[in-house]
């Protein structure tokens, strides 16, 4: 193996680490009552983010918009993300993570959900930052019950 060889596979294993933390202060800051400035900085401009469960947002501002107008549907959350299986190909990179999420709605209701996430990164300026999330649920349930009784609650509360 050549010194050239050795150095693209250490950037590639840099590469990988800087997006598994990027995608973990995505879970923190969520988990930060949606911390929407932090979570803005984890964006690239044009990114898109969204699902069934959710709609679809284009746009670093639109996503922060939602987030924003998040907590006061959910007050609080807890997001565990596994299982990274990411490809990086030079300032791009692509994969997809497990999810599972454990929170309370404001009316007062528990709730358990699990879903895979697809996601698309892109490196501007030296940063990984994320081009695209798209989160398919396997389920979204109740607390009481779970999702062997229930699997597509909306985690919308309406006023």
């Amino acid at each position: 193996m050549t010194l050239e060889e050795l150095e693209k596979r250490i950037q590639v294993l840099e590469d990988l680490e800087e997006i598994k933390k990027l995608k973990v202060r995505y879970a923190k800051y969520i988990d930060d009552n949606f911390n929407v400035e932090k979570l803005g900085e984890l964006f690239a401009e044009d990114a898109v983010w969204g699902g069934e469960a959710w709609g679809m947002f284009q746009g670093r501002e639109a996503i922060k918009e939602y987030f924003a107008g998040m907590s006061k549907h959910m007050v609080f959350s807890c997001h565990r993300i596994v299982a990274p299986d990411i490809t990086v190909e030079g300032k791009k990179a692509y994969g997809t993570w497990y999810g599972m999420n454990s929170g309370i709605l404001s009316n007062g209701k528990g709730f358990w959900s699990s879903c895979l996430y697809i996601d698309e990164y892109k490196k501007i300026n030296g940063q990984w930052l994320i081009s695209s999330t798209k989160i398919h649920h396997f389920y979204r349930s109740p607390y009481e019950g779970g999702w062997a009784k229930e699997r597509n609650m909306s985690l919308k509360v309406e006023d």
